[in-house]
């Protein structure tokens, strides 16, 4: 086990906040729209899937600076089905791209 002192927990800290204060209101507008999005699709897809008793939430997304790639949280209740579902949608990962991408087509324009 690692031990950590002081220091290097605020530096962690520090850290951390100056990742998150890095991102610009264009990040923040995008990842917002796209957890929206991601959250209503996953849950259309559970309640046209059948499963009952499943809560499928997307807690954060994360966007690049470039705006290229976006890392999603996801939150699966019960936690016991987690890795069914997680595998479950990367095997349906392009067609979830598609549903978003048609969904953010007109919303996600160059500021003028």
């Amino acid at each position: 086990m690692i031990k950590t002192t002081i220091i290097e927990k605020y530096f962690y800290l520090c850290n951390v906040y100056n990742f998150r204060s890095m991102e610009t209101n264009r990040q923040k507008k995008i990842a917002g729209l796209l957890q929206e999005d991601l959250g209503d699709i996953l849950g259309r897809a559970v309640q046209s899937g059948g499963l009952t008793n499943l809560i499928i939430s997307v807690t954060k997304v994360a966007i690049t600076v470039d705006l290229t790639q976006a890392k999603v949280y996801i939150s699966v209740f019960p936690s016991e089905q987690g890795k069914e579902i997680l595998s479950a949608i990367q095997s349906n990962s392009a067609q979830i791209k598609h549903e978003v991408a048609q969904r953010v087509r007109y919303q996600l324009r160059k500021d003028a």
